[in-house]
């Protein structure tokens, strides 16, 4: 399937494989979240209209069902 296309019919899983290339440098065996999932609920949260880190997590907390279904069509 062309780039394109594929960014056009599922552009939230091409950008969260371009986010799973950053080296994730926290300590593995802590790791409660992959570094790429993060990266894009702070990014959901902010397009969101949230402006902090706090609401981002209460707000992604609140929304975990929705959420898990659209991080991982």
């Amino acid at each position: 399937m062309h780039k394109m296309v594929k960014f056009l019919l599922g552009g939230i899983m091409l950008l969260r494989e371009s986010l799973e290339e950053i080296d994730d440098f926290r300590v593995k065996r802590c790791r409660k979240f992959e570094l790429a999932d993060i990266f894009l609920l702070v990014l959901f949260g902010l397009l969101s209209g949230i402006k902090d880190i706090e609401h981002i997590a209460e707000w992604a907390e609140e929304a975990e069902e929705s959420i898990k279904g659209v991080a991982r069509t």
